[in-house]
Formats: structure tokens, C-alpha cells, sequence
């Protein structure tokens, strides 16, 4: 408690500050609004070096025929929830393995939902979407299940991913993979009806550090040349099980302790004696997860 007294003491001493104002201003009247804020909080500049980093993409280990596993209990007693999440992670830069993910997160989407949630009923949420943090990009796969354990739902999923290729992705003609990059461009390229919206895009440019205003733009441009053989040699790279250089796959289970969708109560941690340096499957319990984060940061 001392530490965080002293702390709050110098919290507004010194300090680096980033603004954005758009709107009906002029550039000049944008700086004396900045100005004015600089006056109020009145502290001393930081440099660089005492600036409080960026969040950053801690990449995960790329294994090949496995996954990583994170596994922990529900906490609230009550709920009857079990729920999985399976993350994979790209870490292909440039716009168009940026682009490409996106791509194929619309032409899993409906597929995923329609195979666990109608057909196989396992999930009242059965859901998917892309994720950015800096450079890389992540596929989220997310069932929750009250009738299913989490390892019934891992399993499914897994198996959704694995006959993905054969079953929709080649079956695709080009008019279709130009229907779903359609959609893709048109989402991208929709005029923001709010300025708030426009606001939180280019905010979340400064917040990461990548301050690409025009990304839907440039990203759009990327688009128009994307083919089905792009879709497929992208998914063999990356999300593919047979990765020639292995996948980076996390499944996150959460198990609930009441109800049909009980299983074994996971360990808090599960001590993984050849530490996190590797890239084989993890398998990490609540506890492990800081100092997976922090050894990894530490490599990179």
C-alpha cells in the first residue's frame, strides 16, 4: 500500500502525452486546445525511455500435429458454462496476409456457426472473428456450452479447422472467393456515418504504434487482387495443421465446476519442466500464464 502512496504522488509529475482531435477545427485552434490541456496537467516531459511500453503481441510457440493448451476452472461456483476459444496466429506482415485473414474469417463464419451451433447443437455462442494487435493477426474460434464439456468442444473445433480445406475452401469457385472479398472491400470502404467512429479507428492506430490512417484504403486496394490460390496457400502456411513449419495454435478451455458440462477440475499450474523457450505444445494452467507472458517477452 506504501508503494502505491508514493506512486500516486508522482503519477502527474512527469509524463508523455499523444492527442488527436478531428472534427470541425482548424489546425491552429487544434494545437491551442492541446496547449490548453498541457497547461492543465502541467507536467514535466518524459523521454522516450520512461514512457510505459505498448501493448505487444506475445507470439505463441509454432508446433506441428499439436496444439497449446491453457486450461482453467470457472470461477464463478455457479455457472454451468464451459466454454473453449481456439486463437490462431498469424504473424505474416504486410497488407496482404492482413487482408487474406479476414478473407477467410467471412468464409468460416457462417460455415462454423452453421456445423456446431445448428447442426451439432453443442453451443448457444458458437462464434468467430479476427483480432489485431501490432503486426499480427489472430483467428478466434469460441463455443460456449452448457451440455458439453470442453474438451468435447476443443475436439470439434479442432476437427471443424482440420476438414475446413477439403470440404469448403477447395470446393470455392473464384466467383465465390471475389463474392466474399467483395464483402470484405465493401466493409472496409463504408463511408463512417459517425465521427466517432472515425475517432476510435485512427485512435487505435496511435495506440499501437502503427499510425496508418489509411489502412482501410490501402488495405481495399490489396483486396482486388486476391485469388482463391492466395485463400489456399495462405491457409496452408498458417492455419493448416500440416504447416510445413508448424502453426502457432492456442485453445484456451474454461471448465465450469456444476453441471452437464463438467470435466476434470484443471491444475492451477502444470509446471512445464522444459520452461517456454521452445516451440512445443504448452500446457499451462492459470497460474502459468504471467510467466509464460514474461519469458516470452524476454526471447523476443
Amino acid at each position: 500500500m506504501q508503494d502505491l502512496k508514493e506512486y500516486s504522488k508522482k503519477l502527474w509529475r512527469r509524463g508523455r502525452g499523444e492527442a488527436l482531435i478531428q472534427g470541425n477545427l482548424l489546425q491552429k485552434e487544434a494545437l491551442e486546445v492541446v496547449q490548453e490541456i498541457d497547461k492543465a496537467l502541467n507536467f514535466e516531459a518524459a523521454d522516450e525511455a520512461e514512457a510505459p511500453k505498448r501493448f505487444r503481441a506475445i507470439r505463441l510457440p509454432k508446433v506441428s500435429g499439436g496444439v497449446s493448451l491453457i486450461r482453467s476452472s470457472e470461477f464463478n461456483k455457479e455457472n454451468n458454462n464451459a466454454a473453449v476459444q481456439v486463437v490462431i496466429q498469424c504473424d505474416g506482415k504486410g497488407d496482404k496476409n492482413h487482408v487474406l485473414i479476414e478473407v477467410i474469417s467471412a468464409i468460416i463464419s457462417e460455415p462454423f456457426y452453421e456445423e456446431l451451433r445448428t447442426r451439432q447443437q453443442l453451443g448457444y455462442i458458437v462464434s468467430s472473428g479476427v483480432k489485431a494487435l501490432e503486426e499480427t493477426r489472430n483467428l478466434n474460434l469460441v463455443v460456449q456450452s452448457t451440455i458439453a464439456p470442453a474438451e468435447k468442444l476443443t475436439t470439434k473445433v479442432l476437427g471443424f479447422l482440420d476438414a475446413f480445406r477439403k470440404d469448403r475452401l477447395e470446393k470455392l469457385t473464384e466467383a465465390d472467393v471475389t463474392r466474399f472479398v467483395k464483402g470484405v472491400i465493401e466493409r472496409k470502404t463504408d463511408p463512417e456515418k459517425d465521427l466517432i467512429i472515425e475517432v476510435t479507428r485512427n485512435w487505435a492506430e496511435i495506440v499501437s504504434g502503427r499510425y496508418k490512417f489509411d489502412r482501410p484504403q490501402a488495405e481495399a486496394a490489396v483486396l482486388l487482387e486476391v485469388n482463391k490460390s492466395d485463400v489456399l496457400e495462405f491457409w496452408d502456411k498458417f492455419i493448416s495443421a500440416k504447416a510445413p513449419s508448424g502453426r502457432r495454435i492456442l485453445v484456451s478451455e474454461v471448465v465450469p465446476e456444476v453441471g452437464a458440462a463438467v470435466s476434470e477440475r484443471p491444475q492451477m499450474s502444470y509446471k512445464n519442466p522444459s520452461g517456454y523457450t521452445g516451440n512445443n505444445p504448452l500446457r499451462l494452467g492459470a497460474d502459468d500464464v504471467e510467466s509464460y507472458r514474461r519469458e516470452r517477452q524476454q526471447l523476443e
